[in-house]
C-alpha cells in the first residue's frame, strides 16, 4: 500500500512539473515576439530614446519633438540598412552605418545645449561600464 501511494505522488509530481515547464515554453515565445515587434518600430524606438534622453538631461522647447524627428530618421535607415547586410560587403556595411551613427550625432549634438551634452555623454560612459561589469 506503501509503494502505491508513494508511486502515485511520484507520478503526480513529475506530471506536475512537465506541466509547468511547456507552460513556461509556450508562453516565452509570445513574449519573444512581443519584445521583437517592439524593437522593429523606429517611431516607438525614437519615444523611448527621447525620453531617455529628458530623463537625464531635462529638454526644454521643443528639442523633444527634434530629437524623436532625429531618432525616428535614424532608426528608419538603420532598419532599411539592415535589411541590406545580407547583400553588402561587410565592409560597406560597417561603413555606412558608422556614418549613419556619426550623422546622428552631429545632428544630436546641433540639438542639445553643451550642458545637456556634457550629462548624455557622462550617462551614456556610466551605461557602458555598468555592461561591461554585468558580463
Amino acid at each position: 500500500m506503501k509503494n502505491i501511494v508513494l508511486f502515485l505522488l511520484v507520478l503526480f509530481v513529475s506530471g506536475s512539473v512537465v506541466n509547468a515547464q511547456t507552460a513556461k515554453q509556450k508562453a516565452a515565445p509570445a513574449k519573444a515576439k512581443k519584445e521583437e515587434k517592439k524593437k522593429e518600430d523606429p517611431a516607438l524606438r525614437a519615444k523611448e530614446n527621447t525620453e531617455k534622453v529628458n530623463s537625464v538631461c531635462i529638454l526644454q522647447g521643443d528639442q523633444s519633438a527634434k530629437l524623436n524627428t532625429l531618432f525616428t530618421e535614424f532608426y528608419t535607415k538603420h532598419d532599411a540598412l539592415k535589411k541590406q547586410k545580407n547583400i553588402l560587403d561587410k565592409k560597406v556595411y560597417n561603413d555606412r552605418v558608422k556614418s549613419l551613427k556619426n550623422s546622428k550625432e552631429q545632428k544630436l549634438i546641433s540639438i542639445l545645449t553643451a550642458e545637456q551634452l556634457r550629462k548624455w555623454s557622462l550617462y551614456k560612459l556610466n551605461d557602458k561600464k555598468g555592461d561591461k561589469d554585468g558580463e
